[in-house]
């Protein structure tokens, strides 16, 4: 009994890790292919190699975090962005400023007390100039 709820464990942790392989590799491709790069050109800005960003793109390779972070920076976007967490904000729209992203990511991540004061000065700041 106990062998067949690991094994069943197992396969729905397999099932996701797989599943969350397939969606970064499918939102890498489909960026890229949006900001009309090749893969050569993404592993490039990325600073990773072209076989890195094939294997990537394939499902073929463990993904760290840091090499992830080069990629979403590479594509010119925010983790935000990337997994699309608030899909109110979420564009690749490349009139669009990377820094006011970035900006406005960092103060959606503050306790929302800091967030209302971070407000204040920056709205005193921008009627003060």
């Amino acid at each position: 009994m106990c062998f067949f709820v690991m094994q069943n464990l197992y396969s729905i942790y397999m099932t996701n890790k797989i599943y969350l392989q397939n969606y970064i590799s499918q939102k890498v491709k489909y960026f890229r292919t949006q900001n009309k790069m090749s893969q050569e050109e993404l592993s490039e800005q990325a600073g990773l190699g072209l076989k890195y960003i094939n294997q990537l793109e394939n499902q073929n390779v463990n993904l760290t975090i840091h090499s992830l972070e080069k990629v979403i920076d590479a594509l010119e976007m925010t983790p935000e962005e990337f997994f699309n967490f608030d899909s109110l904000e979420s564009t690749s729209d490349k009139t669009d400023n990377l820094a006011l992203k970035r900006i406005n990511m960092k103060i959606k991540q503050l306790p929302i007390d800091k967030r209302e004061k971070m407000l204040v000065i920056f709205e005193s700041i921008l009627d003060n100039l």
